[in-house]
């Protein structure tokens, strides 16, 4: 028979997953939001090279922001 002190501690093992995913994704995000402000500068300047990679520096402006 499952208690209740189980079943909190497995909400907690969950929550714990879910933030660490959380985390990850938005990590992700300001990634990807800084590759695009970075293409779209270069697009307005009009250096887009043929070969374009793009970055996977960790973003250094408008971290914390989510849309």
């Amino acid at each position: 028979m499952t208690t209740l002190i189980d079943l909190w501690l497995e909400a907690a093992h969950e929550a714990h997953a879910l933030r660490a995913q959380l985390a990850h994704l938005e990590q992700a995000w300001l990634r990807a939001e800084n590759d695009a402000d970075y293409w779209y500068f270069q697009a307005c300047n009009g250096k887009t090279p043929g070969n374009a990679t793009l970055s996977t520096t960790t973003p250094t402006r408008r971290q914390g922001q989510m849309p």
